[in-house]
């Protein structure tokens, strides 16, 4: 299942009437693999932000598409909050075991500063309470 695009036209490329189709996430599968495929054909056709962000929405659903619940009305017009968002909350890699393990064996590095180590565990935190949000059904947490 996906999203149908009109035909497009790429003077530079050669390619003319070539006819594209946009995938839809649900936040069950690599995030990085459908956003990757994603930046190509908004790239390949010049959208601007706001486009981006009026697609990218529109091939939402299931998991992925609830994440806008937890973001107000201009957050969710914009391409990059959008993007963050889901990268934390649906991206395969943040799971509540990846979560924990960040926590676990996360140290200060050489020449990291306090204020660098307390950021990243703060990240590790929230990952972990979206997650949590997610599979107590507690919205609460995910509004943090």
């Amino acid at each position: 299942m996906g999203i149908n695009l009109p035909p497009a036209s790429n003077s530079e490329s050669g390619i003319s009437q070539l006819k594209i189709h946009l995938s839809t996430y649900d936040g069950t599968t690599s995030f990085e693999n459908f956003i990757i495929q994603f930046d190509i054909i908004a790239t390949y056709l010049q959208w601007d932000n706001y486009t981006k962000a009026v697609y990218l929405v529109s091939c939402l659903h299931d998991k992925a598409l609830s994440v806008l619940s937890a973001m107000d009305s201009t957050e969710r017009m914009d391409y990059d909050a959008v993007v963050r968002n889901l990268i934390l909350y649906c991206d395969d890699q943040h799971t509540c075991d990846y979560c924990l393990k960040q926590l676990y064996d996360r140290v200060r590095l050489h020449g990291e500063t306090l204020t660098d180590l307390a950021h990243d565990l703060d990240l590790a935190v929230t990952r972990k309470m979206l997650w949590l949000s997610d599979t107590f059904l507690v919205p609460s947490l995910m509004r943090r």
